[in-house]
């Protein structure tokens, strides 16, 4: 071999080395700089979704007393996320306050919780729909965070042992809430 084919050799195999150094480098800088934190997982919340146990919360009554969701483990409960200005919101309510009156007396909860409205407003429509269970203030939106709430109304279906078995986003008819109601009465 000459000279001159051995140096082209050497200078190809180079040039390859440094290649390949320069892509692990780059790659191992890839992999650094994307890392996920261990600890970022755990401040992401996951939606709540039927099939999973229904996050605990506790927010004040229209009556001044303080509701917590565990607190009615055991029960079935419906958890109704609206707001006064919300017409799909005004016409599910009297289908809502009618099934919780048929069920009241096998255990049934309902909790109404309000989206940040000031309480007079919000004891208007109480008053108006004749709403007998409790009626929560969600004042800074919090549990509507904790629940994904990102159209009123939302509604889950809460199994006694705290488990989702259902959620709807969006109004519900007659027909759709006593369905619902009806589904989670029977697999109590």
């Amino acid at each position: 071999m000459s000279r001159q084919e051995v140096s082209s050799t050497s200078w190809t195999r180079q040039r390859y080395i440094f290649l390949m150094v320069l892509m692990a480098i780059f790659g191992l800088s890839w992999i650094v700089s994307s890392r996920v934190p261990e600890n970022a997982t755990r401040h992401v919340a996951r939606a709540p979704k039927p099939g999973f146990l229904a996050p605990d919360f506790e927010l004040q009554s229209l009556d001044g007393a303080y509701v917590k969701l565990s607190q009615y483990r055991g029960r079935p409960v419906v958890i109704n996320f609206w707001a006064t200005w919300c017409p799909p919101c005004r016409s599910e309510m009297p289908a809502i306050v009618r099934e919780y009156e048929r069920y009241k007396g096998q255990g049934l909860v309902v909790l109404a919780v309000d989206n940040g409205e000031d309480p007079p407003k919000v004891r208007a429509f109480r008053e108006e729909y004749g709403m007998s269970f409790p009626v929560l203030l969600d004042k800074k939106m919090r549990v509507a965070e904790m629940y994904h709430i990102r159209a009123l109304p939302t509604t889950f279906f809460i199994a006694p042992d705290g488990t989702i078995t259902d959620m709807v986003v969006g109004g519900m008819n007659k027909a759709t809430v006593r369905v619902h109601f009806q589904r989670l009465m029977e697999g109590h």
